[in-house]
């Protein structure tokens, strides 16, 4: 496949790196199939000089702004898209049809990845790795010619993250739980959650990840010295998940990459739009719902961090669901459903991967 492809994506503390985490692991599948791919991303942001350091891919800065204007963000994409560019595929809340309609006609087909189903799209190919996602939630929001992936076997997931898929040792024969926030701007929401964790279980040893605010992380060290590891940046994210048994944090990119291990977890939204995304997560028996960030008390985090180590038969059958549903293959069937298409095969249709 001899294809350029042009990705749109932000990163940023407010952003989080999720978007351009999952992205990128496309761009690197993409690339072992012979595409050329780049990026364009408002910055410089220390998450994209963190996330880019290593890549092979070219990133391309634009001018950041107090609001993303579509319109005004379109012009200046196309201002910075590579000659000849095939694909063009776009993984942001803040870009809508209005930016799409834009820029398609200006490339041989555009794909938009999202998670919300909130707003319309005019493009040829929508990725949406929800767990319960049916066609009908994008009825109003597409065409009728575009093209659904939809569900967890197209959760864009690194290489790295399918040759550990089931490697998580199994609770409680291990003691470790990884936690890790994302993005957001949360600093306060990773020591909290080390804090209550490891108050409700003295042998437990927190493995965290992120950003979070460094005076309460040490205190946190000071206080129940030697069982807790924190990491602010981590270069190997499966191997740092995969030392652990259970999972602790919230939403997001993280949530597949921790299924594809085998990592049971309770979760807590960083944000209001996640909330309905954890609902649907626990309802699937892939997650305990702990609510929205600074909802509960301590003492009641407390409780409901108890009750999900406590309850192994639950977690047992949490491991077997989250296996199941995520086989860390996705990057590779989407790249290899884009190179069908670019190679003028009838790629047309819905194709579903949801848990049931």
């Amino acid at each position: 496949m001899s294809v350029r492809v042009a990705f749109r994506i932000d990163a940023s503390a407010a952003l989080g790196a999720g978007h351009a985490m999952r992205c990128l692991a496309l761009a690197d599948a993409l690339a072992e199939r012979g595409a050329r791919c780049s990026f364009v991303a408002i910055g410089p942001t220390p998450e994209l000089s963190a996330i880019f350091s290593g890549a092979m891919h070219p990133l391309c800065l634009i001018n950041a702004c107090a609001e993303i204007d579509p319109v005004r963000d379109a012009a200046e994409f196309l201002a910075h898209l590579p000659v000849d560019t095939d694909w063009v595929i776009v993984d942001h809340y803040q870009l809508d049809a209005r930016w799409e309609s834009i820029v398609r006609p200006h490339v041989r087909r555009l794909l938009v990845i999202d998670d919300l189903a909130d707003r319309a799209h005019d493009c040829d190919l929508l990725l949406d790795p929800g767990p319960a996602r049916i066609p009908s939630d994008y009825r109003q929001w597409v065409s009728a010619q575009t093209t659904l992936l939809l569900g967890p076997a197209y959760a864009l997931l690194r290489p790295a993250f399918r040759a550990r898929h089931a490697c998580a040792p199994s609770w409680p024969q291990s003691r470790r739980v990884h936690v890790f926030v994302g993005g957001g701007g949360h600093l306060h929401a990773l020591p909290m959650l080390c804090n209550a964790l490891l108050d409700v279980d003295p042998k437990l040893i927190a493995v965290a990840a992120g950003s979070a605010d460094p005076g309460a992380m040490s205190a946190l060290s000071t206080v129940f010295p030697g069982r807790i590891e924190w990491q602010p940046h981590v270069a190997d994210m499966a191997a740092h998940m995969a030392a652990c048994s259970l999972a602790v944090g919230s939403p997001g990119g993280a949530t597949w990459e921790r299924a594809c291990l085998g990592l049971p977890s309770a979760l807590l939204a960083t944000s209001t739009n996640q909330q309905p995304v954890l609902r649907t997560l626990a309802a699937l028996g892939l997650c305990v719902d702990l609510g929205l960030v600074g909802a509960r008390s301590p003492a009641t985090l407390k409780s409901a961090l108890q009750s999900f180590l406590d309850d192994v038969g639950r977690l047992g059958e949490m491991r077997e669901r989250m296996l199941r549903a995520v086989d860390g293959l996705g990057s590779a069937r989407v790249a290899d459903f884009i190179a069908g298409a670019s190679a003028g095969a009838d790629t047309g249709g819905i194709t579903e991967g949801a848990v049931r």
